[in-house]
């Protein structure tokens, strides 16, 4: 990927994020039965998120940039990639790993607030974990 293309997917971890961002590598994921995308996935290196070191960044066909935290179950560019991109079996929340609160472990919710839609910790208020979807994943499937 070229400077141009690294640098704009910089300014969106910033704007997105609230955090410097240094890029590591690139990774190529490719179409297979479970992701329906064949890309370059930048990998970043975060400067004082306060929950990932790490993050996965690309860009759509429209050029708008997807980010997407390093935190467990998304510990890997497939992972992020498949985590963004409905499948033939629905969105991303149903598939396995996926489901569940990564800062508690209970049920992970489908939500929907005045910024659009996200995932949510069941256990809401004793765990206060969220996460917001990126915009692609902000409307339903087609």
């Amino acid at each position: 990927m070229n400077s141009d293309s690294i640098e704009r997917l910089q300014r969106a971890i910033l704007r997105i994020h609230g955090c410097a961002a240094q890029h590591v590598e690139s990774i190529t994921v490719t179409r297979d039965s479970r992701i329906a995308w064949d890309g370059i996935v930048e990998v970043f290196d975060l400067a004082g998120h306060p929950k990932a070191k790490r993050c996965y960044s690309w860009e759509t066909q429209d050029g708008e940039a997807v980010v997407v935290l390093k935190l467990p179950p998304l510990d890997s560019a497939r992972r992020a990639v498949q985590s963004t991109i409905p499948t033939a079996s629905g969105w991303p929340e149903a598939q396995e790993g996926l489901e569940k609160c990564w800062q508690c472990g209970a049920p992970a919710a489908m939500k929907y607030g005045r910024f659009g839609r996200f995932l949510g910790c069941t256990r809401y208020p004793d765990c206060q974990w969220e996460e917001r979807l990126p915009p692609e994943r902000d409307a339903p499937p087609k």
